[in-house]
């Protein structure tokens, strides 16, 4: 389910004990997607053909539709029947920018889109062009930072219920971040390999384990009746720094001509981010139920 959605009907559930760690375990669904789909479509292409492997993928959708039914009237009792679908696009942008510390937020997670983009784009090219290492080999230094975020999501939801402090967590994720980028300038060929995937872990915990904890946080600084907006806006904002990143690495590589040494850009951005979300802590737009 996509993200504005998915939020509004978890915060009618979520408590405040619990909506970091609620929060996150909704967002372990992508990267544990991408597990399923890499064991199972490879096999599924192969005995009948890619074509007909994508017919999975619908079935998959279709049946989630169908469970999803029965509850439907109950997940939308607070719908309103005067929506329409023309509207000005730019007003859930306008509410993101006019709530002083939900806007901070949402340049926070356009900051860590941008680290977690350049660190899954570029990670197996570092690997190979700058470590020496064969395809395989950074391969699985990608896989380890993949399966890395599935515990980080869930660990950093765990963590930020426990203090009930969901935007320090968000601090100390951006810190970790632009430390493994700190790191990440050393390396050279003469590492074993078990430190390179032991950094290429702890990044995955910060660098894409920060979702979770974010998505609660819009929830939390928004209005209660406009979280879709709110999350759908943030959430744009976001994925604009998923685009702007690697396009900014790219341009920093042309000019350093090491992909190690470009994760100067990623220390500068996380630290970017840390100061976002530090200046979100001055406001408070809504207190926390």
């Amino acid at each position: 389910m996509i993200t504005p959605p998915a939020s509004h009907l978890l915060s009618k559930v979520v408590t405040q004990k619990n909506r970091n760690l609620i929060f996150s375990i909704r967002f372990t669904g992508v990267p544990i997607g991408g597990v399923l789909a890499g064991i199972f479509a490879p096999q599924l292409a192969l005995e009948f053909g890619w074509q007909q492997s994508m017919l999975f993928s619908v079935a998959v959708a279709a049946a989630l539709c169908l469970a999803m039914q029965p509850f439907r009237s109950q997940w939308d009792s607070d719908r309103s029947s005067n929506v329409t679908l023309l509207r000005n696009p730019l007003a859930d942008l306008k509410l993101v920018w006019r709530l002083t510390s939900l806007r901070w937020v949402a340049l926070y997670g356009m900051c860590m889109g941008a680290v977690q983009t350049t660190l899954t784009t570029y990670t197996v090219t570092m690997l190979v062009e700058d470590i020496g290492y064969s395809l395989v080999l950074a391969g699985l230094g990608l896989s380890v930072i993949q399966f890395s975020s599935i515990f980080g999501r869930v660990t950093w939801g765990w963590v930020a219920d426990k203090i009930n402090n969901g935007r320090l967590a968000l601090m100390a994720i951006a810190l970790i971040a632009t430390i493994c980028a700190v790191i990440t300038i050393t390396l050279s060929p003469q590492w074993p390999p078990v430190l390179v995937f032991s950094l290429c872990f702890v990044f995955g915990i910060a660098g894409m384990g920060w979702n979770g904890v974010y998505a609660s946080e819009i929830v939390r600084l928004s209005p209660k009746s406009d979280v879709s907006k709110t999350t759908g806006a943030s959430f744009f904002i976001t994925f604009s720094g998923v685009f702007i990143g690697p396009l900014l690495f790219s341009a920093g590589y042309s000019i350093v001509g090491a992909y190690n040494i470009t994760f100067f850009l990623t220390i500068t951005i996380a630290l970017l981010a840390m100061f976002f979300i530090i200046k979100s802590r001055a406001v408070i737009t809504r207190t926390p139920k």
